[in-house]
């Protein structure tokens, strides 16, 4: 192997490898720190918050990393097909999650009231809150990190990932101070917005829409949310009226797809990885 096939190699898999070891001194190891600092009443709050407000982006967007990456290294020379790509795949998981994570949001009180044993977990529905909109805000990065290491950028997200690990430690000490165990909920709120700089950055590098691709998940998702909290004000919580609200959600939101922005959903995920 060459001098300069090696330098390549090695300008690509030291940071890609370096982003590995950020995330787990960024969530495994402050969550040690967290315990060690506020108690483990306080870190098994912040756990079970933190396991539920991300369980639907672990299951989507770990998914969809897992074949976006390799098809954008494919196509990565045709910009064109890439700037579909990254539109869709915004476009399909936003038609995934926003539903999920506003029905989340709005149901989890009624889940915990009715599931017996749970009710030791309401003082940490605030920071689900919190998590919830962190995670769901935070999902829009994922497609343009994968974005820059499927074009060889991998050093664009191994910046990012070292903004993000510096951040979260040098504010999760200061605000845990401050607010207890609302300070590290907080302190991913605030990180979740770094999305905004991801897009931009990305959008340095191929041209594509942000807004139009998902305007269309938003909007169904909020209308399902107006719904589900005028359904939950006008009946009394139990079992049947927890699981007839997150029925008549669903109902709402998938007959709003169709009917106001006419679209079919089970087709489109159909032609999801269709990018010819």
């Amino acid at each position: 192997i060459s001098i300069k096939n090696l330098r390549q190699l090695l300008s690509f898999g030291l940071p890609f490898q370096a982003n590995s070891f950020l995330a787990l001194f960024k969530d495994d190891l402050i969550t040690l720190y967290l315990g060690k600092i506020l108690g483990f009443e306080a870190l098994g709050y912040i756990g079970w918050a933190k396991k539920w407000a991300e369980a639907p982006i672990r299951i989507i967007m770990d998914n969809i990393s897992r074949v976006l990456f390799p098809v954008l290294s494919r196509i990565q020379n045709d910009k064109e097909k890439v700037t579909r790509l990254i539109e869709k795949i915004l476009h399909y998981q936003t038609l995934l999650l926003a539903p999920v994570m506003i029905g989340m949001a709005l149901t989890m009180n009624m889940f915990v009231d009715v599931i017996p044993k749970y009710g030791k977990w309401l003082p940490a529905l605030p920071l689900f809150y919190l998590f919830s909109f962190a995670a769901f805000l935070s999902s829009y990065s994922t497609p343009f990190t994968n974005l820059f290491n499927a074009l060889g950028k991998v050093k664009i997200s191994f910046y990012f990932m070292i903004f993000w690990t510096v951040t979260t430690w040098i504010l999760t000490p200061i605000l845990s101070k401050i607010f207890g165990y609302y300070g590290f909920p907080i302190v991913q709120f605030i990180l979740s917005f770094a999305f905004i700089a991801v897009v931009a950055k990305a959008k340095q590098i191929i041209p594509f829409s942000f807004i139009k691709p998902i305007y269309q998940g938003i909007v169904s998702a909020a209308i399902m949310g107006l719904v589900i909290f005028f359904l939950k004000i006008s009946f009394p919580v139990n079992i049947f009226t927890f699981i007839s609200i997150i029925i008549a959600g669903g109902l709402v939101y998938f007959a709003s797809i169709r009917i106001i922005f006419k679209i079919d959903i089970i087709n489109e995920f159909k032609k999801l990885f269709i990018y010819e």
